[in-house]
């Protein structure tokens, strides 16, 4: 088998993430006598190359993204506030309603 054609199959078996260090590595482990300049130069000639999951470094959290979904836990919480407050008033509503009910049956009985 062609050297390429092994760091192409060690590269494919990564999933794409290891780049010449790593492909270098497995190389050396399986027993094959290659420098590692030589590994990068093949990986370069062929197209390929590593990707480090770490790269990026650490997720940045969008202050507008984050401040949305806080904006819709205030709308939401206002929205059931408005409809506590509106079932609240019904039942005192109705509360009133039901005294004035018994106020009027007391003052009819005691007649």
């Amino acid at each position: 088998m062609e050297l390429t054609e092994q760091i192409k199959e060690i590269h494919a078996d990564s999933g794409g993430t290891y780049g010449s260090p790593r492909v270098h590595a497995v190389l050396k482990r399986d027993g094959v006598h290659v420098g590692r300049k030589r590994v990068e130069r093949l990986m370069r000639e062929a197209d390929i190359a590593g990707i480090s999951p770490r790269r990026g470094g650490f997720t940045r959290r969008d202050p507008k993204a984050r401040f949305g979904a806080i904006r819709g836990v205030v709308v939401l919480a206002r929205q059931l506030a408005a409809e506590v407050a509106a079932r609240l008033q019904l039942r005192l509503e109705l509360g009133r309603a039901e005294l004035a009910a018994l106020r009027k049956e007391t003052a009819t009985d005691g007649q």
